[in-house]
């Protein structure tokens, strides 16, 4: 689902203002999420609708039985994140990225350089790395709880708050911690923008040139 949500939002939605803020029609996205679950490929339909894409990622990340950045390093991510010193700070959240399960390091370096990838139309989209850690941080990372319902995390809760100090730094130096060429058609299942597809993401530098 990831993969999928991602490919429609790279082909329509990175100049969508408020992408990942503003909510989707109740209907089309539960039928997104249905199509998503059943590994239907068949998802044109929904790409003409990136609120419903963005939604439906949303939710999948929040409804994972484990967030994606696992409830075990929640101290750790916070504790890296806490620095002063950005140089410190940086290589603290490499160092915790590095303790990540293989597949959770897999796909939070798919999402995390999507995201520095929208990131770099905050002018159009009014989606800064700030903007974008309020929205998707509590669904990427959420502490251990007895009752599921508690680690579906209040956006306004001081718990969030924290989160989002640990995104917002991942997005903004997303090629240093997570670094390499990336092709977001992993699986070669959808058919990519011309200019997405096996092109290496520019640096701040060359996209400011």
């Amino acid at each position: 689902p990831i993969e999928a949500c991602v490919m429609m939002l790279l082909t329509t939605g990175m100049r969508e203002e408020g992408l990942f803020r503003l909510a989707a029609g109740a209907s089309v996205l539960k039928k997104l999420k249905y199509c998503l679950d059943s590994g239907s490929n068949i998802l044109d339909e929904f790409s003409i609708d990136p609120h419903a894409v963005a939604g439906a990622l949303k939710c999948y990340l929040r409804e994972l039985p484990e967030p994606l950045m696992t409830s075990e390093l929640y101290d750790d991510w916070l504790k890296a994140a806490s620095s002063k010193e950005p140089e410190i700070r940086l290589e603290c959240l490499k160092d915790v990225c590095n303790l990540l399960p293989k597949d959770n390091y897999n796909n939070l370096r798919y999402l995390i350089r999507f995201l520095a990838k929208l990131a770099e139309q905050q002018e159009v989209n009014k989606m800064s790395p700030s903007n974008i850690a309020i929205v998707l941080g509590p669904n990427l990372l959420w502490p251990q709880e007895n009752e599921r319902s508690q680690a579906q995390l209040d956006i306004a809760s001081v718990s969030s708050i924290q989160v989002v100090g640990v995104v917002e730094p991942l997005i903004q130096n997303a090629e240093i911690l997570f670094p390499g060429d990336i092709d977001f058609n992993v699986s070669s299942l959808f058919t990519p923008p011309l200019d997405i597809k096996n092109q290496k993401i520019p640096t701040t530098e060359e996209a400011a040139a």
